[in-house]
């Protein structure tokens, strides 16, 4: 496995960082321009429904500059229409590969705009998928006379896009504690996601109730001498590799996406992880020894979801309650849940045990307790 540079290291640390404090990005952000000779970098977040769009953070921009944009040649920038035309979300690309740059010479856009503000040509960015209905831009422009980005470049901006996904989604995690919270710790209990604080030996420092409730509706799940342990073989795999990431990316020896981790009857509990460093834990009244938080989510892997209503025509409602059956909750508990009276809950269990062909609650747990394929 290829060490990473130091400089990588650092800027994972401040992307991760940043899903507490985004002010972090825009440090992020100055590193991957320094890193790529670029003049300047811009992150945005696009609501799809709107098409709005909204700066999350950018390095040092002229005002001039950005007024200008805004008020006419944002409307006639051809490089967001090259990219919707003939690349893909997730996807990195340098101009020169979507768009000829013979016509961009000739263009009012460069000729009238990007000339009078430090003869700017090229670009390197990409869409990437933030959450439904959301997308993220980043775009990183350049001089005409520092040449093409070359494939290295894309390259190596491709294998960094995939963090800011995840610390994005971190965020809003993170946002939801509240504004001026004095420490993250004090706020742990208030959360509806479980969490548990993990040190660098893996062990379990501290877990907020709303964990220690998903653990007594998933047997399979539990808390021993400080350890997270799981009955199934499957699941242990799963966490393995999540935590095999975690360290990697911590000690800055990796720069791979992190995987996917679903554990728990039928894959109902999707685990996220967050790398944390010494300064960032005492900053926010977390133990000096907490090098990382676990993210417990009710998240059912996609697949199952699918399947339900692919193969055997569950209705959103049905595969709500599906999951929750599966997760081991009472119809009485599924309504208080779901603020649905008892009656309708019950007519939907009696359609999803005749849709999946079961008769009971034990029937259908096994069902799903079989795999990701029903």
């Amino acid at each position: 496995m290829a060490v990473v540079e130091a400089q990588d290291a650092q800027l994972l640390g401040d992307i991760y960082e940043g899903s507490q404090n985004p002010a972090l990005w825009t440090r992020a952000l100055t590193q991957m321009r320094d890193r790529m000779n670029s003049d300047m970098a811009v992150l945005l977040e696009v609501d799809q429904q709107s098409s709005r769009s909204e700066l999350v953070s950018w390095t040092e921009l002229d005002p001039a500059m950005l007024s200008d944009y805004a008020a006419y040649w944002g409307q006639h920038d051809p490089w967001p229409e090259a990219m919707l035309q003939h690349s893909a979300p997730g996807r990195m690309d340098a101009s020169q590969d979507i768009m000829d740059p013979t016509p961009m010479r000739r263009s009012a856009f460069y000729n009238e705009f990007w000339r009078r503000y430090g003869d700017i040509f090229w670009s390197i960015g990409g869409l990437f998928q933030l959450g439904p209905g959301q997308i993220g831009y980043f775009g990183a422009p350049r001089a005409r006379g520092k040449g093409a980005y070359t494939d290295e470049q894309v390259r190596w901006l491709q294998s960094i896009i995939p963090h800011f996904q995840r610390a994005h989604r971190m965020q809003a995690v993170f946002s939801s504690l509240g504004e001026g919270a004095a420490s993250l710790l004090n706020l742990l209990d208030d959360q509806r996601v479980g969490i548990a604080m993990l040190n660098s030996a893996g062990c379990v420092l501290r877990a907020n109730e709303a964990l220690m409730q998903m653990l007594r509706l998933h047997p399979r799940i539990s808390i021993c001498q400080n350890l997270l342990e799981f009955k199934e073989a499957s699941d242990r795999r799963a966490l393995h590799s999540l935590l095999d990431w975690l360290w990697q990316i911590r000690k800055g020896t990796s720069l791979a996406p992190p995987p996917a981790c679903y554990v728990g009857v039928g894959g109902v509990l999707e685990i996220r992880a967050i790398p944390l460093r010494i300064e960032t834990a005492i900053c926010s009244g977390l133990p000096a020894d907490c090098a990382a938080l676990l993210v417990f989510s009710p998240k059912p892997r996609p697949s199952i979801q699918n399947e339900l209503a692919r193969c055997f025509k569950c209705t959103p409602a049905e595969i709500e309650v599906a999951l929750d059956l599966a997760a081991g909750l009472a119809p009485s508990a599924i309504s208080v849940k779901r603020c649905v009276a008892l009656a309708t809950v019950r007519s939907q269990v009696k359609r999803i045990y005749s849709k999946l062909g079961v008769n009971r609650q034990s029937e259908l747990m096994r069902k799903f307790s079989a795999g990701a394929g029903l």
